[in-house]
């Protein structure tokens, strides 16, 4: 099977060196687990390190605070995106008024937009907001199917999936996460007095990996860093 290397520290180690090209992956966790930074650095990567262009969507973030957040790991968005490397859009879909961000995505201008800029590479966030906030009819497997149909054909897709428990002995799946191709799932552990983060490899097309918690640091300068040779220890 054919790999697309995330370029994230330790990650590609755990997934026999890459995400399945082409696939549809998500990262889910609860908030502070690191979602939104492992996929602006697997975007950011592609660009950085292997030639590959890749579009970042954000539903929750204006852009100029997306920006100065990505700086601190060392990725500069604008010089990005000016070099055609990538392609940033944070749109403001008010959904308080009924707009539907699924329509937003399958609109001709933004299906065109994404078609000329021919990515290779594709992250979400988040997956949660598109089907909160969908009306489209036949559930949350349709608008899924619907999202992976459109985006997702030729492309890498990496997909934020925000979840409400962070143990996964009480984590309950969704249909979102049948349909995937793939789930990272991320993790805040309680060690006595101290919260640790950790990355399980739920599942992953076609590829062989381990099912334990590896940790993981989020650092500045870098991103994500993930120690896959040591289990943690609960």
């Amino acid at each position: 099977m054919e790999r697309i290397k995330t370029g994230i520290d330790g990650l590609d180690d755990l997934i026999e060196g890459g995400l399945p090209k082409g696939e549809t992956v998500l990262v889910a966790g609860t908030p502070g687990t690191g979602k939104s930074i492992m996929s602006l650095q697997f975007i950011t990567n592609g660009a950085l390190k292997y030639g590959e262009r890749g579009i970042f969507i954000n539903l929750e973030r204006d852009y100029p605070k997306l920006r100065d957040e990505a700086i601190r790991f060392g990725w500069d968005l604008d010089k990005l995106s000016e070099e055609k490397k990538i392609l940033v859009l944070c749109p403001k879909i008010q959904t308080e008024f009924g707009e539907d961000p699924l329509q937003w995505f399958k609109s001709t201008q933004v299906s065109e937009a994404i078609k000329e800029f021919n990515p290779s590479r594709i992250a979400v966030d988040s997956l949660t907001v598109l089907i909160q906030f969908s009306g489209e009819r036949g559930g949350y497997r349709r608008v899924v199917q619907s999202l992976i149909d459109t985006y997702a054909i030729g492309c890498t897709a990496m997909f934020i999936h925000e979840k409400e428990e962070s143990s996964l002995d009480g984590m309950k799946y969704t249909i979102e996460e049948f349909v995937a191709d793939g789930i990272i799932k991320l993790s805040i552990i309680r060690k006595g007095n101290v919260f640790h983060r950790g990355i399980t490899i739920v599942k992953m097309l076609g590829t062989k990996h381990p099912i334990d918690i590896r940790p993981f640091q989020i650092v500045d300068g870098l991103g994500v860093k993930i120690d896959s040779l040591k289990k943690m220890d609960l």
